[in-house]
């Protein structure tokens, strides 16, 4: 490398005792004194075990690795590939940690590639591991690596998998490193977990939201409460529970996603069927000609491609509860039979000629306005009135505003399970804006809103601003149906939105998709895995 360049990299620090600041090309530093940080391992070993110790360290110096290189891609018109790569072994010699000598390597930065293998000199993690805790049974060396990684990784921007190969705070003679993309390592001899920021603390605040929110997992399923402090949500909840025990027949009305099949599963678990089945069926996705044999059944030849018999919902709700959720989208000849399942308690399969006793108690819901349905002939009167027996009507959440607080919570204790996010929480002014909505998709969408909330917030506090720039995004979704490219780049562009930020949304966003398949999120973001492990390490994606 040139030997001006490094005169003018070593010169790059500077000390201010006026201010007490060291500086690195303008970034500060600080120097640490060899007990402080030999008492710091110790402790971190000895207090969180070796496992999360060696990952602290090494996702420290992985940040430092890819800090250092940011700085020197700013040379890159004047140096070349190995001029630059060096670099990383001159500043870590500048910090103090370990003198680095090349032993054979490969570097092509245009093509993303660094492959060797590197002897390091005077170790300062080993020398500390050795004074802390004696010969261990491992490498020690373990911020250095994770600089290596940090480094390397940024200065071709694809992910340089590094492994310590002898130690001498393991015994060895000397420390050594080898090299390569993480593409070419063989899967059992690569270890990421220790990229991984599962920090006791989270484990502490995981459990403990765990014990809280035992059941939450299951929430879309089987949480069988209605949350609320209003005092419409409570008269709704005590018709409900008035209700429940007996056998009537019972129609939900209410706005799309004010929580109908939640009312529906109460009055299930506290009627005298709670011990049998609850088939819930959505009317509005069945095709037309499927609403018969799944409401019904079919018999085996009933038509072609009827290879068995098989049962419908209503069979298989036997003694228990039916909800018919979209009621209204039932064709009128499915309304037609319906209704004998009603009046005469028993089903014919379709195809079938002998009746099937049954007894089912029925709970339908509809956000649409049944009476008009009636008055425009699209709805059977004679159905209508058997629905009837007992209207329940839930209201919208802007007119139970007080409720917002409590579902906010809620929703956020499950996405904290669900997302390994122990610690998030709203502050106050987050928390006051989301009750100032109107929210016209009512639970349903403050739950929606919460999930990516919980999803794309980058630290623990929800803040006010995060919630803004949801409600801002949902408004643009709901007035325009389709943006081009080249308009989302420019509201990105004019909003001010830094590039990390996109990033991280569009990786996580892809993750969430495919179920946190990391294969395939690579593919359909079209880069390689190993190119996406180290994203997800540099911007610190959970």
């Amino acid at each position: 490398m040139h030997k001006k360049y490094l005169e003018e990299l070593r010169n790059k620090i500077t000390h201010d005792l006026d201010r007490g600041t060291i500086l690195h090309n303008r970034f500060r530093m600080i120097m640490l004194h060899d007990t402080a940080f030999y008492g710091l391992r110790e402790e971190l070993v000895h207090s969180l075990g070796v496992k999360t110790a060696r990952g602290l360290f090494k996702r420290m110096g992985f940040a430092s690795g890819c800090h250092d290189a940011e700085v020197a891609l700013q040379e890159r018109e004047n140096l070349t590939d190995l001029e630059l790569f060096s670099l990383g072994p001159e500043l870590h010699a500048i910090e103090g940690l370990v003198v680095v000598e090349p032993l054979e390597m490969e570097i092509d930065i245009n093509k993303g590639y660094i492959k060797g293998s590197f002897l390091w000199k005077n170790s300062y993690e080993a020398e500390v591991s050795l004074k802390a805790n004696g010969v261990a049974d491992e490498p020690t060396c373990w911020m250095q690596l994770g600089y290596a990684m940090g480094f390397c990784s940024t200065l071709v921007n694809d992910f340089i998998y590094f492994k310590e190969t002898t130690c001498s705070g393991a015994g060895d003679d000397v420390c050594t490193i080898v090299g390569k993309p993480l593409s070419e390592w063989d899967e059992n001899e690569v270890n990421l977990a220790d990229f991984e920021t599962h920090c006791i603390s989270d484990q502490i605040n995981w459990l403990q939201t765990r014990l809280d929110n035992i059941n939450t997992e299951n929430f879309s399923f089987s949480f069988n409460e209605i949350i609320g402090n209003s005092a419409l949500i409570k008269e709704s909840i005590e018709m409900v529970d008035r209700v429940a025990p007996t056998a009537a027949s019972v129609m939900v009305l209410g706005e799309t996603g004010v929580g109908k099949e939640l009312v529906a599963r109460r009055l299930h678990s506290k009627s005298q069927r709670s011990n049998a089945p609850l088939i819930s069926i959505n009317c509005s996705a069945l095709p037309e000609g499927l609403i018969e044999s799944e409401l019904f059944g079919v018999e085996k030849g009933a038509y072609t491609g009827a290879t068995s018999t098989r049962i419908g919902k209503f069979e298989r709700a036997h003694n228990g509860t039916i909800f018919l959720d979209e009621i209204a989208e039932l064709s009128p000849n499915a309304q037609a039979k319906l209704l004998r399942v009603i009046q005469e308690g028993e089903v014919e399969r379709l195809g079938g000629s002998v009746p099937i006793s049954i007894d089912v108690r029925i709970i339908a819901a509809t956000h649409k306005n049944l009476l008009e349905l009636v008055e425009q002939k699209l709805f059977r009167e004679d159905l209508y009135y058997r629905l009837m027996t007992i209207p329940l009507v839930i209201p919208p959440l802007r007119e139970r505003k007080s409720d917002i607080h409590p579902l906010s919570e809620l929703f956020l204790r499950h996405y904290r399970v669900k997302y390994h996010k122990p610690g998030i929480r709203l502050t106050d002014s987050a928390m006051k804006l989301l009750e100032q909505q109107s929210w016209p998709g009512n639970i349903r969408e403050l739950k929606n809103i919460i999930e990516r909330l919980v999803i794309l917030s980058g630290n623990d506090d929800i803040t006010m601003q995060e919630v803004q720039e949801q409600l801002v995004s949902l408004e643009q979704h709901d007035s325009v149906q389709q943006l081009s490219y080249e308009q989302c780049i420019k509201q990105l562009s004019q909003s001010g939105t830094k590039l990390d930020r996109v990033i991280n949304d569009l990786i996580s966003s892809t993750l969430q998709q495919n179920n946190g398949n990391k294969s395939q999120s690579a593919k359909d973001l079209g880069m390689s895995r190993s190119q996406l492990d180290y994203r997800i390490l540099k911007y610190r994606i959970k």
